[in-house]
């Protein structure tokens, strides 16, 4: 147990010493965030969270290289999924607030009067410094977060450190200052103003932050099609798999590919490539698994090569040897006894078959 303890923390240490500092700027906004959503309950002091969420998960930094793994890939949709929970949880509960007006308790003024009760030994200096900045939709005491929110990612944009999410820059910086900047605007409407004061004003909230949540959706779906391709392992759009096994047929008799498969590999246009092949060989011919060791090294080149071109990452052949003297033959996957017996790859021999030859 002590063992697998200590191996547990030192993973720990190696990822946090593995996070740059845009990670941990983000995070430390991402606490602060947290702190005021929980603390005030107001829509405009949740949303500016569904955004540091999602630029936060996607820049944490993990071990592997790029290709290697699925956990990029997974991260960008744990914060992009993250980003729309946190848009429909606001969403759901402005919609509660424009339905039920009376019943709600999620206000400016409630939390201050709240606050209020809990600090009645302020001094009267505080309290009419409190009211200097007071507004009736975003507490003055968000300003600060907001004003930081909007300075890092502002920041990591010009670094070029935040992922595009398929947005080209003017979309990026829409989709990341629109909510600080909407905050912004709220506080100013509601300065010195009580809600009881305008019908208007206890709406303001609620509909805002309906508009930000719609126009965020719809500004983070072309992430979700930018993940597809890759989630369910599609062809890239440039490779031909007939021309390909075509080619191939062609440029060596005797040689089929049964199935390819070519999928792509995140984040960029590289791809992984498996490919079945047949291999017609005469095993009445001495030494045959020479010949047919050297023959499946020249098609193996060929087609690495080619696929290398493209842009192939990774490349994965599965010959299969066919006699042709044998109807119907059983699975062949070695030209030999000695790649059977050292267990190379995915071999099958019956025994009657096994041959001393390499």
């Amino acid at each position: 147990l002590r063992l697998v303890v200590s191996i547990a923390q030192m993973k720990v240490l190696e990822l946090i010493k593995a996070q740059d500092w845009p990670f941990w700027l983000l995070f430390l906004l991402m606490i602060t965030e947290s702190t005021f959503a929980l603390r005030y309950h107001i829509l405009m002091c949740n949303l500016p969270l569904a955004d540091t969420l999602l630029l936060m998960v996607s820049l944490f930094h993990h071990e592997h290289t790029r290709g290697e793994t699925a956990a990029p890939l997974f991260q960008r949709i744990c914060g992009c999924v993250s980003f729309c929970a946190i848009l429909f949880v606001n969403a759901s509960h402005a919609l509660e607030m424009m339905t039920e007006p009376n019943g709600h308790s999620h206000d400016v003024q409630s939390s201050g009067h709240s606050h209020d009760a809990e600090t009645h030994d302020h001094t009267a200096h505080e309290n009419e410094t409190r009211d200097l900045f007071d507004s009736a939709i975003v507490p003055a005491q968000f300003l600060p977060v907001i004003v930081a929110d909007v300075i890092i990612k502002w920041i990591l944009l010009c670094a070029g450190r935040l992922p595009p999410f398929s947005l080209n820059r003017p979309l990026q910086v829409l989709l990341h200052l629109l909510v600080p900047i909407a905050a912004f605007t709220l506080y100013g409407l509601g300065w010195h103003q009580e809600k009881t004061d305008s019908t208007f004003l206890s709406y303001l909230d609620p509909l805002t932050t309906i508009g930000l949540c719609i126009i965020s959706a719809i500004m983070i779906v072309p992430a979700f099609r930018e993940m597809k391709p890759y989630v369910f392992a599609d062809t890239p759009q440039f490779f031909d798999t007939d021309q390909f096994t075509t080619d191939i047929s062609t440029h060596f008799d005797g040689v089929q590919c049964t199935h390819i498969h070519v999928y792509r590999i995140w984040p960029n246009q590289n791809f992984e490539a498996l490919i079945h092949i047949n291999i017609e060989v005469n095993k009445s011919e001495e030494k045959w698994s020479e010949l047919a060791a050297g023959r499946y090294s020249d098609i193996s080149k060929f087609i690495r090569s080619a696929m290398k071109k493209g842009g192939a990452d990774k490349v994965v052949i599965e010959p299969r040897f066919i006699d042709r003297s044998i109807d119907n033959p059983e699975w062949q996957g070695c030209v030999g006894a000695k790649c059977y017996i050292e267990d190379r790859g995915c071999c099958s021999m019956v025994n009657h078959l096994l041959s001393t030859e390499a």
